[in-house]
């Protein structure tokens, strides 16, 4: 059986510039200005880090993060699958979608590309809301991996993800035996 643990933004969907207009409007709509160059330094991390870039007292991340969260599905259309990645998904039996995205947003963007056959695939989902106390990628990838132990057969695993950093993470969780590809808008390169 072939598996695949893939990350979801900008490895399976090109989501940057709609989190990036989303957050862009949130951070407005509360007196501050998000610079691009921040929002790609920091982009793939959690939110928190570029909170802490703006100092931002407890009361403006909480309203950032809800007006992002009601206001992001506005800026959908900005958001691509990765052809690559979606061409590759079929070669797999089954496959994990690890985000640092929680679980509502990944569903609601997938629902909004209904012309996509991805509920003729077998996948699940792992979300920022599976972990507590998120620091990294790789307390998703624990995550998932306790699913993986979970399994009674032999598999094959390959993991993907657009970050080198979170691809270590991966290798440092899943071990040598596991592919670890870096996947761009065009291509797919194995590390």
């Amino acid at each position: 059986m072939k598996i695949a643990i893939i990350d979801f933004d900008n490895c399976l969907f090109i989501t940057d510039g709609a989190l990036y207009r989303a957050y862009s409007d949130a951070f407005l709509i509360n007196g501050y200005k998000l610079d691009l160059l921040d929002w790609n330094k920091y982009f793939g991390y959690p939110i928190d880090y570029l909170f802490d870039k703006y100092c931002l007292s407890l009361k403006d991340r909480k309203a950032i993060s809800l007006y992002k969260k009601e206001n992001y599905n506005k800026h959908f259309n900005c958001i691509r699958i990765n052809d690559v990645m979606y061409s590759e998904l079929k070669e797999y039996d089954y496959f994990i979608i690890c985000s640092m995205t929680d679980k509502y947003t990944i569903e609601s963007i997938i629902a909004h590309f209904e012309s996509l056959d991805f509920f003729s695939m077998k996948y699940s989902i792992v979300g920022k809301e599976s972990v507590n106390n998120l620091i990294s990628k790789r307390d998703i990838y624990l995550e998932v991996k306790k699913k993986t132990d979970k399994l009674y057969f032999d598999f094959d695993l390959d993991i993907y993800d657009d970050l080198k950093n979170n691809l270590v993470e991966a290798k440092d969780v899943f071990g040598e035996y596991s592919n670890y590809y870096q996947v761009y808008q065009s291509e797919i390169i194995q590390i």
